[in-house]
C-alpha cells in the first residue's frame, strides 16, 4: 500500500512502524537461536554437564500440600 500511495504519510509511518517490529522479531529470534546453540555446545564441552546443572535448578522440590 506503502508503494501504491507514496504521498499518503499515514501509509509511510504504519510502514516504518511495520518495519521497526520486524526488525524486532527477528532480532528477538536470532538471539534465542544464539543462546540455543550456546547451550548445546556447553553440552557436548561438559559431556552433558551443562543438562544436569540445568535440570538441578529448574526441578521442582515438591508440593507444600
Amino acid at each position: 500500500m506503502r508503494n501504491a500511495y507514496p504521498d499518503n504519510p499515514t501509509l509511510a509511518s504504519n510502514a516504518a512502524q511495520a518495519a521497526r517490529y520486524r526488525d524486532a522479531v527477528q532480532g528477538a529470534c536470532a538471539v534465542s537461536t544464539g543462546l540455543d546453540a550456546v547451550g548445546k555446545r556447553a553440552d557436548s564441552l561438559t559431556n552433558d554437564g551443562y543438562s544436569r546443572m540445568k535440570d538441578g535448578m529448574t526441578a521442582p522440590v515438591g508440593s507444600p500440600w
